[in-house]
This record gives structure tokens, C-alpha cells and sequence, in this order.
């Protein structure tokens, strides 16, 4: 959960962020438009929102509903990285907003989806391999 949340804070402050630069009438320099960036964000967070929130116990939907979190993050730095400088502790803030890579758990829960989907399988691997899969990518990921 904790990483869901960290995604999802993630992308509502690039949201944030694009709104108050695009209020301000900033125009941002970018290959691809900055709405596009923001329909990502939200096509990504939100569609993994509602699938974490609407699985309960269905471990493969809130597992790709966490991909898609984790994944649909990084569409907000890009929104992040043109917040201008003010001030020395809001360079702070948006730099240590920049370096929380949440995207680094999507094989974790990547993983957790494809042995869940669309049943466990434990004949697969020998009973103690997906267990220490989790367990690399976990610590890979951190």
C-alpha cells in the first residue's frame, strides 16, 4: 500500500503542478504537449486507482492496478522538472519529489500479477522460488 500511495501523491503533485504553471500562463517546453503527459497520468494512475480500490481480495487486479500506478508516475516528472526556481527550499521539495522513483517496483508487482494470473500455478517453479523472486525484486527495487 505504501507504494501505491507514494505513486498516487507522485502524480497528483505533477497534476498540481502542471495546473498552477499552466494558470500562471507558463508555456512548457516539451517534444510532446503537456496535456498528453497529464492524459497519461491520469489514464495510467487513474485506471490503477480504480483498479486497487475495486479488487479486495483479487490479488492479480490489484497487482496490475499497482503496475499501472507505479508506471503512470513517471509521466509527472517531466511536469515537475519545469517548476521554476524560486526559492532554494522549493528546489529541494521538487528535487526530492523528482528522485522518488516509484517505477522501480513495477517488476515486483508485475511479477505478483503474472503468478497470480489467472491462477497460481505452483507446479510452475519449486515451492520456494516465488517467494525469493518477490524477494529480490523487492530489494531491487528499493
Amino acid at each position: 500500500m505504501f507504494w501505491f500511495v507514494l505513486a498516487l501523491a507522485k502524480g497528483i503533485v505533477g497534476l498540481l503542478a502542471w495546473l498552477a504553471l499552466v494558470g500562471q500562463g507558463h508555456h512548457l517546453p516539451s517534444i510532446l504537449p503537456p496535456a498528453f503527459r497529464v492524459a497519461m497520468l491520469g489514464a495510467f494512475v487513474g485506471g490503477g486507482a480504480a483498479l486497487v480500490a475495486g479488487s479486495r481480495k483479487d490479488v492479480p487486479a490489484r497487482s496490475l492496478g499497482m503496475v499501472f500506478c507505479l508506471f503512470g508516475s513517471i509521466f509527472a516528472d517531466p511536469l515537475l522538472a519545469v517548476i521554476p526556481h524560486e526559492s532554494p527550499a522549493w528546489i529541494l521539495a521538487r528535487d526530492l519529489v523528482l528522485a522518488i522513483s516509484p517505477v522501480t517496483m513495477v517488476p515486483l508487482y508485475f511479477w505478483r500479477f503474472a503468478w497470480e494470473f489467472p491462477r497460481r500455478q505452483p507446479a510452475l517453479l519449486p515451492s520456494w522460488a516465488p517467494r525469493q523472486i518477490d524477494r529480490v525484486l523487492l530489494v531491487a527495487g528499493l
